[in-house]
């Protein structure tokens, strides 16, 4: 007997004890899904047409278009500074104050400074997925930067049953690293020429893959594009039934049928009605009075659209599309909230903006070891001398963080300085500021407000708090700030 159950036993827990998130239940609609590579789910077609859909939405959505702002905002900021950490305080200064004069144009078409550049880049990789740069050189020989849409990367016709050559970037096939790019020049909407082959040491590929193995980036707001579509249709069709509705002043109903007020245009009610009936309708002085005849009936039409249901299911499709994007809806909308739950979203986005920065940061650390790189090697163009070996080494922060509450950070942050737990580097650089030039600039103001203290005979907090006597040894350095 046991040799006979034993097997249908087995049988019978193989068909109980499972997921229940694995079986298909006719109660649920098919998940279209599928279970392979990223390369074979992300093909071109399908990152093509998402990439078409995300800008319709930057360029029609108002969702879309803040969320870019504060992407750009966040991950950029007004001010990018990158700040030499070498072993050699002076090669940094020398460094810093070239790599600066360079940054005003490093364009290679000479149009933008290297701030507005990286946030026009931060914004195509929001919208885009991806955004390429293109190390080159100017006419001067000098090194420039070329930023290169994704529309622009694709594989030419003789290589497109290459395997090697999937989606515009030529991979090795041992490891699936990229060895190079294919950029075409689009001479008319959609139709390319002059493809050329770029190594991959000569690219920057700005993009943050969600898979292992992904060649190409996707917008940001891929889970939920066709959230905002419902989302948009929505708007539309509310816009729609409003308009209707405003355009509907008064609605009659005669024995005859219906009346509107489109057709009471020509002359009113008495323009419709038989002539021998007339008088049955007459304006007076003041308020406008409607008589009517036994039956009939008069009324303003009046619309409700969109209904108090109606905003709140917009409002949670909005949050739909906030969370899919990974943008707080406070930060798009903000609304009255209790200060530490306001406190503790803002917190969780500084966090996420931090992360979507530090990608923006590597490629900035591309672009300085390119630059410095090139400057090291030609010291009779750059004067910056002797290079130390660790040259490459930079200091570069995230812009600051939405924060609602200033003064209360503002003070944790200068005892955290006080204290020894933060730097200088720490405070200046998420607000775009050089902390050694400030340094400078704050010791010429209090050598200045002593001299002028002198010359006028009194003492120098007396015009400058935070100033103390000129025979006070502590402020030969300002406070923070190593010798």
């Amino acid at each position: 007997m046991k040799r006979i159950f034993a097997p249908l036993v087995a049988f019978w827990l193989r068909l109980t004890n499972r997921y229940e998130g694995a079986g298909y239940s006719m109660g649920r609609s098919w998940l279209d899904s599928s279970y392979t590579s990223a390369r074979f789910d992300i093909t071109q077609s399908t990152r093509e047409q998402i990439v078409r859909k995300s800008r319709y939405f930057e360029q029609n959505s108002d969702i879309m278009q803040r969320a870019a702002d504060l992407f750009e905002c966040y991950t950029v900021g007004p001010s990018f500074q990158i700040q030499p950490a070498s072993s050699d305080p002076e090669w940094n200064r020398r460094a810093k104050a070239w790599f600066d004069r360079w940054a005003t144009l490093p364009d290679v078409a000479s149009r933008q400074q290297l701030s507005t550049l990286l946030g026009l880049v931060a914004r195509a990789w929001f919208t885009d997925g991806e955004v390429f740069i293109n190390k080159t050189r100017g006419d001067s020989g000098i090194p420039r930067l070329q930023i290169l849409e994704t529309q622009l990367c694709r594989t030419p016709d003789a290589l497109k049953d290459d395997p090697t050559v999937l989606d515009g970037v030529e991979i090795d096939a041992r490891t699936g690293r990229p060895t190079a790019y294919y950029f075409g020049d689009e001479t008319k909407p959609g139709q390319f020429s002059g493809i050329r082959r770029v190594p991959s040491y000569g690219i920057i590929h700005v993009m943050e893959p969600c898979r292992p193995g992904q060649i190409r980036g996707l917008p940001f707001c891929y889970s939920v594009i066709n959230t905002l579509h419902d989302l948009d249709d929505l708007q539309k069709l509310e816009m729609r039934a409003a308009k209707i509705g405003a355009s509907v002043a008064n609605v009659a109903t005669m024995k005859t049928g219906e009346v509107t007020a489109s057709s009471l245009r020509g002359g009113g009610l008495a323009s419709v009605r038989p002539a021998d009936r007339a008088q049955a309708v007459k304006d007076v002085s003041g308020p406008e009075t409607i008589i009517l005849n036994e039956g009939e009936t008069f009324q303003q039409f009046a619309t409700e659209r969109p209904s108090l249901n109606m905003q709140e299911f917009w409002k949670q499709l909005t949050m739909k599309v906030c969370a899919g994007l990974g943008i707080s809806y406070v930060l798009l909308y903000p609304e009255t909230m209790q200060g530490t739950v306001y406190r503790g979203t803002l917190d969780m986005s500084a966090v996420w903006f931090r992360s979507r920065h530090a990608v923006i940061a590597a490629a900035a650390q591309d672009i300085w070891e390119y630059v410095i790189g090139w400057a090291i090697k030609n010291p009779g163009l750059t004067n910056l001398g002797d290079a130390p070996e660790d040259w490459f080494k930079t200091s570069i922060r995230a812009p600051r963080a939405p924060n609602v509450d200033v003064g209360r950070n503002s003070a944790a942050q200068i005892a955290e300085l006080e204290a020894g737990i933060t730097s200088p580097e720490e405070i200046y650089g998420p607000r775009g500021l050089d902390p050694y030039e400030e340094a400078r600039k704050k010791a010429e103001w209090i050598r200045n407000i002593r001299a002028i203290a002198t010359e006028y005979g009194v003492a120098p907090e007396e015009i400058a708090a935070g100033v103390k006597s000129a025979a006070s040894p502590q402020l030969t350095e300002p406070r923070g700030f190593a010798a």
